[in-house]
């Protein structure tokens, strides 16, 4: 493993239908690993899960109605199989979460749809582990149990049934909201340039969804970190900065603010010039001249000085922030002695239906 994978993707998280990407970074050393389809639910999420946006969790709860959504007509799908695709697709992941079991509406299970193409296989076998029993179920209560567990499950399903049905369908083709988000969730954790292609056409349909601003600027980034130092690395890390701006336009009409573009800033360009702190320094301190009252440029100026071995420096840096829980950790581990003693947290969320 070369030192210059700087990205550890901590893992897929499933815990009230929550699916959580964190990324971890950390000086001087970490390690790259694969994320893991989680093999149960209940995982303790790494931080705390921002607020729902309303929009994402209207994207993402709606029932797949739209054509691109149908099954294609395919040698290799079962009619079981697509008869199941189209009823998952049919959920409201939020009505259907909720109230307990319906007689009149009965939930939708495998049934006799057994053989799946390889690219469904993982989700459709944790939908039938998770949902396989919600038709038996009576009881509000025994609904309420199940009920997360099932939702996350067939929030990836869904996910993956929309991207292998629309497989053959160019992106430029595809205007649904919707159908793009499944695919934007699909793709995320398994190939990063696709699925920063997908959040940038999501952008395009629908320029103020921040989250998929985010989505865009994050895939672009885990995109460069497995690139060898060049021109095509380059590439990638001005496209994930391009993305980060259209993160500070989508929030500005949206009338929020977040820290994150400023550090997914200084993130990319860290990385982008591991052996030159001093860049990520200068601009850390000008984000400190111009947001005097925001923990990052204190925090990243410090980190800079850290790995410069300018210790007094480091210290009046986090001194200067040490409201923030981030830099009071940093400097209690360097006066224990630790080397490792920075690291951020850039999370991003793609299932916003928590409650």
């Amino acid at each position: 493993m070369k030192d210059k994978k700087l990205l550890v993707i901590a893992g897929v998280i499933l815990l009230s239908a929550i699916w959580k990407i964190a990324v971890v970074l950390t000086t001087p050393k970490v390690t790259e690993t694969e994320v893991p389809t989680p093999a149960a639910p209940a995982v303790a999420p790494l931080v705390a899960p921002a607020p729902p946006d309303a929009r994402a969790r209207e994207l993402y709860s709606a029932a797949r109605t739209a054509p691109a959504a149908k099954p294609t007509a395919s040698p290799d799908a079962d009619p079981a199989c697509t008869d199941l695709w189209s009823k998952v697709q049919e959920l409201d992941l939020d009505k259907n979460f909720h109230g307990g079991p319906n007689p009149e509406k009965p939930f939708p299970t495998a049934g006799a749809c057994q053989v799946t193409p390889p690219a469904l296989k993982a989700a459709h076998d944790q939908f039938n582990t998770y949902c396989g029993n919600m038709p038996n179920l009576k009881t509000p209560e025994q609904w309420a149990m199940a009920a997360p567990q099932c939702q996350a499950a067939a929030l990836l399903y869904r996910a993956r049934i929309a991207d292998w049905n629309t497989r053959d369908v160019p992106l430029k083709d595809l205007t649904d909201p919707k159908i793009l988000a499944d695919k934007l969730m699909a793709k995320f954790t398994d190939n990063p340039a696709q699925a920063a292609e997908v959040a940038e056409r999501l952008l395009e349909v629908d320029p103020k969804l921040d989250f998929a601003a985010k989505a865009a600027a994050m895939s672009r980034f885990m995109d460069a970190q497995g690139m060898p130092a060049g021109k095509d690395a380059d590439a990638r890390f001005d496209k994930a900065m391009d993305n980060v701006g259209k993160m500070e336009r989508a929030n500005r009409e949206n009338g929020k603010s977040s820290a994150d573009t400023d550090e997914l800033k200084l993130l990319i360009l860290q990385r982008r010039n591991p052996a030159n702190p001093q860049l990520f320094r200068d601009e850390a301190v000008r984000l400190f001249e111009t947001k005097p009252g925001l923990w990052v440029g204190p925090y990243y100026a410090a980190w800079a000085e850290h790995l410069m071995g300018n210790k007094e420096k480091t210290t009046e840096w986090l001194s200067r922030c040490s409201g923030d829980a981030r830099c009071r950790q940093s400097s209690g581990l360097l006066q224990s002695g630790e080397t490792n003693a920075f690291q951020s947290h850039v999370t991003f969320g793609l299932n916003p239906l928590q409650q």
